[in-house]
């Protein structure tokens, strides 16, 4: 899954929105399926001058399974949940000379794992969240900002 996921990030359309818009965002990719469903959120006032900040949901409605990548502008660093029952992976790319690198690779929680990654990265760079529940499909959104 590694290696699709990373070809899937060079695809990754870059601003779905705009940086002044706050709440729940149109996601940049969506392939849930089945009952699973993603949510993407935004929130440029987290303070952070220039930051944006933001969360990609995989999420089963009706119930409180749900695995999600939240990104943190304001000390950039990422907050992973698995509530789900299922593996889950994240992912994160900052897009720098014209292309998306790599935050952090493919990291796998098992059901109820949660893991915090802190990282430094230059300002004002667009930063895009990946969350992916086993058999269930993936939701990205690329228009945070460190």
């Amino acid at each position: 899954m590694a290696a699709a996921a990373l070809a899937a990030a060079v695809a990754i359309p870059l601003g779905v929105a705009t940086p002044a818009y706050a709440g729940q965002v149109r996601c940049s990719s969506d392939t849930t399926s089945g009952a699973w469903k993603g949510r993407c959120f935004r929130y440029p006032t987290d303070g952070d001058s220039g930051g944006v900040s933001g969360s990609v949901h995989n999420y089963k409605p009706g119930t409180d399974a749900y695995a999600r990548n939240y990104f943190h502008a304001k000390g950039e660093y990422f907050t992973l949940h698995n509530e789900t029952s299922h593996d889950a992976y994240f992912s994160a790319w900052r897009y720098v000379d014209e292309e998306w690198k790599v935050i952090f690779p493919e990291v796998k929680l098992s059901a109820g794992e949660s893991r915090e990654l802190d990282f430094i990265l230059p300002e004002g760079q667009d930063v895009a969240a990946r969350v992916c529940v086993k058999s269930r499909g993936c939701v990205t959104l690329d228009s945070y900002r460190s």
